[in-house]
């Protein structure tokens, strides 16, 4: 069927490729934006906030963000709870620099209603409008109604998500790599 020096040059080729798999399927970015903290003594008390009460927002994003400063960017997989319920369905993104008071605002929408919920902190973008992973911190408003302090702290993680694709590359190489071994092995 193969003589030596052709299977040996296929288990040679598997690999690269696999690994050349994975490198591919990393270049395309999905970020998880995580925040969370507790409003303050005196927050309003509207469909999003209310005084002393804990929230918590999720979503997933693309790097890099097309809506640096200006513009909605679509979000994925998003949530937004006060108090541990679901209220409202977050719709879109907007980063700012921190020319602009950094970090975010989200669109939330719910009741026949829609509200921006901004938060206040460093900007999370580097050039390209590349997302930066990493831990920050800031305040939460409502609408911008209560600048500069806000109406509660905020705590923010930036991570990224594994894609299928790199899960699927991660798997090509290790059964690459495994099989290489193998063949040295019995040689």
């Amino acid at each position: 069927m193969f003589n030596i020096s052709t299977k040996t040059m296929l288990t040679r080729l598997v690999l690269p490729v696999a690994l050349s798999v994975l490198a591919g399927s990393a270049s395309a970015s999905l970020v998880m934006i995580t925040a969370n903290g507790t409003y303050s003594s005196s927050a309003p008390t509207t469909g999003l906030s209310k005084a002393n009460e804990a929230y918590a927002l999720s979503f997933e994003v693309q790097s890099p963000t097309t809506a640096q400063g200006a513009g909605i960017q679509s979000v994925i997989d998003a949530l937004f709870t006060l108090n541990g319920v679901k209220v409202g369905n977050v719709t879109g993104v907007t980063f700012y620099p921190t020319s602009e008071d950094g970090l975010f605002d989200v669109t939330i929408t719910g009741a026949g209603s829609t509200t921006l919920l901004d938060f206040y902190g460093p900007q999370i973008y580097g050039t390209g409008g590349v997302l930066l992973t990493g831990n920050y911190t800031g305040v939460v408003d409502e609408g911008q109604a209560h600048l500069p302090a806000g109406i509660g702290g905020a705590k923010l993680t930036v991570s990224t998500v594994a894609e299928p694709g790199t899960l699927a590359g991660v798997g090509i190489a290790l059964v690459a790599l495994a099989a290489a071994r193998r063949k040295q092995k019995r040689g």
